[in-house]
């Protein structure tokens, strides 16, 4: 039978004792050779942490029982477990290998000005490890937005961070929010999740409307919410996460979100609006989202993901759902009708929104649906889906704009090449030959 000793029992304390003496040592290790001293920093606690995990899964599980173990050193062991095991929530929150990874990979490339791109790679490294003591630190205060509009498909207000701002947003959105709570999504919930997209949402609805032509006549229900990024509300927010989330991580989200609070926001958008004409929607106190950030990508997704659950697991409907968009599947029109008043009920009462009334729309399978730049309709059992005229008409300015960067020579070959093949991608759903000629002819 096992027995563990009071020698075993120091194993922990000591192990951070060395770890703190490591640390006061690799500061003398010269900045150039920062990444290897993180590697030493971060092979040390991965040891530590294994030891913490075994200590949690061996020590305490199998040796609980006093004729193992005395209760003064339970006590101990247990004491010193806690505290390591704060230590390991704040100095292994992040690596700098993953920040170095996020900007390569994800906020490089989606950077057009070139000129801030240069400024930060001469400071890469600092500015990087800069990123990892903050976020370990809790010392994250929130960055100042840029913000301008885009007019296709329709005129929407822009928040973007600089890079330093921009990488915190993946980082906290990929490493912490991600992992701790996709789980929570609902198969259905086809938007900015990995292998799902506006491709997997349209191949989910040609499926159900296959499923559904044993029936004469079916019904769509077409669900929009108003004003969604704006309505958010942060209160709703942070009940969903917190139980998931722990305190330093909590306030990450919460300062994310407090962002949309601060006042030259609304007087940007109010400048905005009197220099384009146009009126634009505003941000209150406790609500809404930054549309730009990855952060509020991945939270505009999760925030009605019990809602989703409830209408598959207690209505017994169908439905795909793209961002703010819903489309609910039934062969009977009264059973989507009442259903519409308990969602309703839901949204204006549990979450805090409300339902936008003109584009929220019963149909039958005749009449069509339209959909993600598509019009889905079923006629003598044959399922007819065409582009929308809105999307034509986005494909013909896309392919004018991607001809005029190519021979002004502001692109390259291969990004005109793939330009061409995304439009030819993306419409590929609905009568190919047409599609393709229609391409061919806009590219001619």
């Amino acid at each position: 039978m096992f027995r563990i000793n009071n020698n075993e029992l120091k194993i922990l304390q000591k192990y951070k004792t060395f770890l703190m003496n490591l640390d006061n040592s690799l500061e003398n290790i010269p900045r150039k050779d920062i990444y290897f001293k993180d590697r030493i920093k971060n092979i040390s606690l991965d040891v530590l942490k294994d030891i913490l995990l075994c200590s949690y899964d061996f020590i305490l599980d199998r040796l609980l029982l006093k004729k193992y173990i005395s209760e003064k050193n339970l006590y101990k062991l247990t004491t010193e477990l806690v505290e390591i095991n704060k230590m390991v929530k704040i100095i292994m929150k992040v690596n700098l290998f993953d920040l170095l990874l996020i900007y390569e990979t994800e906020v490089k490339k989606n950077v057009r000005n070139k000129k801030k791109i240069l400024d930060f790679e001469k400071h890469k490294i600092v500015y990087l490890v800069d990123i990892k003591n903050v976020l370990e630190n809790n010392l994250y205060n929130g960055g100042r937005y840029y913000i301008f509009l885009v007019f296709e498909p329709k005129v929407r207000l822009i928040m973007a961070q600089g890079i330093y701002d921009k990488i915190i947003n993946h980082y906290i959105t990929r490493y912490i929010l991600i992992p701790k709570l996709e789980k929570y999504l609902n198969n259905r919930n086809c938007a900015t999740r990995k292998g799902m997209g506006t491709s997997y949402a349209i191949k989910l609805l040609k499926n159900d409307i296959e499923s559904f032509k044993k029936y004469n006549k079916f019904y769509f229900f077409k669900l929009d919410i108003s004003k969604y990024f704006y309505s958010l509300d942060h209160g709703v927010i942070i009940s969903i996460i917190k139980q998931d989330l722990n305190q330093n991580e909590l306030n990450l989200v919460k300062i994310i979100l407090d962002s949309t609070n601060k006042e030259y926001i609304n007087k940007k958008i109010e400048y905005l609006e009197n220099e384009y004409n146009v009126i634009l929607s505003k941000y209150e106190y406790g609500k809404g989202v930054a549309i730009g950030n990855l952060s509020s990508q991945f939270l505009a997704i999760l925030y009605l993901s019990k809602l989703q659950h409830y209408i598959t697991n207690n209505l017994h409907i169908k439905f795909i759902n793209y961002m703010d968009d819903y489309i609910l599947i039934h062969n009977s029109k009264e059973y989507l009708k009442d259903s519409l008043e308990l969602i309703e009920n839901k949204i204006n009462n549990e979450y805090k929104l409300k339902l936008n009334n003109k584009k929220t729309i019963i149909s039958n399978s005749n009449q069509g649906i339209s959909f993600l730049g598509f019009t889905y309709k079923v006629k003598n059992k044959k399922t007819i889906i065409k582009l929308s005229s809105n999307t034509k008409k986005n494909v013909r300015k896309g392919i004018k704009r991607a001809n005029y960067l190519y021979k002004n020579n502001i692109i390259k070959f291969n990004q005109y090449f793939s330009s061409i093949e995304c439009f030819k991608n993306n419409y590929i759903f609905a009568n190919k030959d047409k599609v393709k000629h229609s391409i061919d002819r806009y590219n001619g």
